[in-house]
């Protein structure tokens, strides 16, 4: 599965459900919709939203998708642009049986 983007990803949107990742949305600034994968109807699904900083742009997206259309996992690397400092990177990664806040499970820094 490949994701192509036509401008900055802002923002990363799932919707989440039982376990699973069922809708994947990648945002740009205005939280307009730049590519999205969606298993399922997403209605009535848990809403989780990542921002990312300023200094940050996307690098990498990863994810297991097994049998059937549902993500069990999906994360995503971050590059962290420096501010006059070492650059670095992120390794963000969200698992829906550990964590009803994405911003938690996004906030794993290497």
């Amino acid at each position: 599965m490949t994701f192509e983007f036509t401008s900055q990803v802002r923002s990363i949107r799932v919707k989440t459900s039982a376990g699973l990742v069922n809708a994947i949305y990648f945002l740009d600034k205005d939280y307009e919709q730049l590519a999205s994968y969606e298993s399922q109807s997403t209605d009535g699904l848990e809403d989780h939203t990542q921002t990312l900083a300023e200094n940050e742009e996307v690098f990498g997206v990863y994810g297991v998708k097994d049998v059937k259309d549902h993500f069990s996992s999906f994360g995503f690397i971050v590059k962290v642009k420096p501010y006059g400092s070492a650059m670095g990177n992120k390794l963000s990664n969200f698992d829906p049986d550990e964590s009803s806040e994405l911003m938690g499970a996004f906030d794993i820094s290497a």
